[in-house]
């Protein structure tokens, strides 16, 4: 995978919570869904952008431009590209 824009809104809002940190549970927790749930989405985002680990899907992250910025309550994704930029916020 050559960039972000192949993941679904929902493995892009899973990988920005692992970036911040977060265990599986808490990731489902703060999402409304079950932990396995969580493993699912993280094995489509470890085979589209070609990693086997958590620690990978991070770093894989944080080159690709994304990174956690907690503001008002609000943590965002910023994914810069050629083409435009992507932002996702979720309210706490």
């Amino acid at each position: 995978m050559q960039n972000s824009a192949d993941l679904t809104p929902r493995e892009l809002e899973i990988l920005q919570l692992v970036i911040a940190g977060k265990t599986n549970k808490a990731i489902a927790k703060e999402i409304y869904i079950s932990a396995k749930t969580v493993e699912f989405h993280l094995d489509n985002i470890y085979t589209k952008i070609g990693v086997r680990t958590r620690m990978l899907a991070g770093i894989w992250a944080i080159h690709n431009g994304m990174h956690t910025d907690p503001r008002d309550g609000h943590h965002r994704i910023s994914i810069a590209k050629a083409t435009g930029s992507l932002e996702l916020r979720r309210k706490l």
